[in-house]
């Protein structure tokens, strides 16, 4: 047993094809609905020609009919001749495409391990001669979870389902590397999973994993100016538009000027919008009266989430940012290019890809004895 499974192991690497193969299991099922969806007759009649085809390809292989836990079975137990095997798997795809493409109900667990479980024993059969000792039943467990690990990407599960199948934890070093391999392979040739590729074909976009949102764990202190533009609020309209226009270097960098009072305090916010809707009224008027005088605030040690959050509720594009002990005084400035630095700043991180332990010692090597050292 010990040596059937140190067989599996190496020859788990050979679960490559099955990754492959769960990718165009994957492709075949919704090429036949696409075909159904061509027929010139109402959708009401697909299920009935599909319950025709399927039950013509049961007449003839009669093991494609039912739920097939007992193919399964006899799959792994090796109870079945290569042709038998083969034939079943070739049938039970076929029929399966056409039970779902049809639109009619079914499920994609027992028909995934089914083939899996097959095409591992045929490709185990295939290399007794190169990989002494490994038993065709192995191999058909190993390819039932890469089958499954490849098609649905639920990697634990699929290991889980086949340990389940033998309850003998010598199997699991051979079915976590072929699930592995599997898993790699089907990412690389296909984007969705068999679960969401319908979904995905809808429009609506289906994540490819789980990532922390950056805008939460960012602090507004960490990507706020701390040099805002400030004018005095009584200020003129007219000369804060001839400053503007003489490009002033205080006022060129932001598209909005806090203002402040004698004492220094935040007294408003002004933006290129509201000076131009000012300068087109032909009022004389203070920036303070063409601005805001009670802007919405942010505060430092607050995400930038929040403050995003602040920015669409209130239909704004920029924040003072103050004090929370002094909600006069101001700290910062926030605008809308500052949040998306954040993101795109946890975005490149999330890209760079560190050097590998070749070009690391590569790197060490060239390094001078001092440097390296």
């Amino acid at each position: 047993m010990r040596a059937a499974i140190r067989a599996a192991i190496r020859a788990a690497g050979s679960s490559n094809e099955v990754g492959a193969a769960s990718a165009v299991i994957s492709r075949a099922i919704y090429w036949v609905e696409e075909q159904f969806e061509r027929l010139p007759i109402h959708w009401m009649w697909w299920p009935a020609l599909g319950g025709i085809a399927v039950g013509a390809i049961g007449y003839y292989v009669p093991r494609t009919l039912g739920v097939g836990y007992d193919n399964i079975e006899d799959i792994i137990s090796n109870r079945l001749s290569l042709g038998v095997v083969a034939a079943l798997c070739a049938a039970k795809l076929l029929s399966w495409a056409i039970s779902l493409g049809s639109g009619t109900s079914g499920g994609t667990l027992a028909p995934l391990l089914t083939l899996g479980g097959g095409l591992g024993a045929l490709i185990a059969a295939g290399l007794q001669s190169f990989v002494p000792g490994l038993e065709i039943g192995m191999g058909a467990l190993v390819g039932m979870a890469a089958m499954f690990a490849g098609a649905s990407r639920a990697f634990l599960a699929s290991v889980a389902f086949a340990f389940e199948a033998t309850r003998q934890p010598e199997v699991l070093p051979a079915l976590l590397v072929g699930a592995t391999c599997a898993y790699l392979v089907s990412h690389l040739i296909m984007r969705d999973t068999i679960m969401t590729e319908k979904i995905a074909r809808r429009g609506v976009r289906i994540p490819l994993g789980y990532e922390a949102d950056a805008l939460r764990h960012t602090l507004v202190s960490e990507v706020m100016t701390i040099f805002p533009q400030i004018i005095p609020a009584d200020m003129a309209v007219g000369d804060l538009a001839q400053r503007i226009a003489d490009h002033d270097p205080e006022l060129s960098r932001h598209q909005a000027s806090l203002l402040v009072n004698t004492e220094g305090e935040l007294a408003g916010i002004i933006t290129r919008g509201d000076l131009v809707r000012a300068i087109q009224s032909g009022l004389a008027i203070t920036v303070a009266e063409a601005g805001t005088t009670f802007p919405v605030v942010a505060f430092p040690d607050e995400s930038v989430h929040q403050a995003l959050s602040k920015l669409l509720q209130h239909d704004i594009g920029r924040l003072p940012v103050v004090d929370p002990a002094e909600p006069k005084k101001i700290v910062g400035y926030l605008g809308r290019s500052h949040i998306l630095s954040a993101r795109l700043s946890a975005s490149s991180e999330e890209t760079v890809r560190e050097p590998g332990w070749l070009k690391s010692r590569a790197l060490r090597e060239s390094c001078p004895p001092w440097i390296s050292g």
